[in-house]
């Protein structure tokens, strides 16, 4: 049997169309630049109270984005993604936390950001990150 803690942070947002513009304007409805219809990010971690991973966590994390217009005339757009990310780590009794963090575990290609239009960043992709941490 494993007693522990669960905590979460859940995020989704809905966009709706931008405006006032003046009479005629074919922007009209579109959406802000930069700006996805849909976002959602949610993470989860479980922190093992007791037995063998006493102080030991677990966790994951998803981002994910419908497409963004890189233009206000909405033609050109940053496809859609889906991200997940898993960290797990340790709590020595002194207060001091160790973890590791693999972001982007599928190592998936997705772009967030884009350069006059057309020049489509990347953003990083499969990576590894150790955290150390103290609390009093």
């Amino acid at each position: 049997y494993f007693d522990g803690e669960i905590s979460t942070l859940f995020f989704l947002i809905w966009n709706t169309k931008c405006g006032p513009y003046v009479q005629g304007d074919t922007r009209k409805g579109n959406l802000q630049v930069y700006s996805p219809k849909h976002l959602l990010f949610a993470s989860a971690t479980y922190q093992f109270m007791n037995g063998a991973l006493k102080n030991f966590a677990v966790g994951a994390a998803c981002n994910s984005s419908s497409k963004s217009y890189t233009n206000a005339t909405n033609t050109i757009f940053l496809p859609s993604y889906f991200v997940a990310d898993a960290h797990v780590g340790y709590t020595f009794k002194t207060g001091l936390r160790l973890g590791i963090v693999l972001k982007n575990i599928a190592d998936k290609t997705y772009y967030e950001w884009a350069l006059n239009n057309s020049q489509f960043i990347p953003s990083e992709g499969r990576s590894y990150m150790a955290t150390l941490s103290y609390s009093l």
